[in-house]
């Protein structure tokens, strides 16, 4: 920062370091997927899976295939994948009239 501060409370303080920090992260290209440390696969998993948390559980507990996640967040999926996961039936389990 250019000039003297002499003091400087906590909310500016957390304002510089939440607009900073981002800035320098796109300007190394960190948030950008090309050059990205994680494999697409872990890129894909922590977008399901924190992006959205139930369909991922569901997903997890029913055994499906984890759907693609395209650039805008949006999860691209089969008509066949929604459709499990709003069955009642999870694969390989017997289905009683107690369960």
């Amino acid at each position: 920062m250019m000039g003297m501060v002499q003091s400087l409370n906590v909310s500016a303080a957390s304002a510089l370091i939440l607009y900073e920090a981002p800035r320098q992260r796109q300007n190394a290209n960190i948030y950008d997927s090309l050059f990205s440390q994680l494999s697409e696969e872990k890129q894909q998993a922590w977008l399901f899976e924190d992006g959205y948390p139930v369909l991922a559980a569901v997903s997890k507990h029913k055994r499906l295939p984890r759907p693609l996640i395209n650039k805008h967040g949006k999860i691209v999926a089969s008509d066949a994948w929604w459709a499990a996961t709003q069955s009642s039936k999870v694969p390989g389990k017997k289905h009683t009239l107690e369960n």
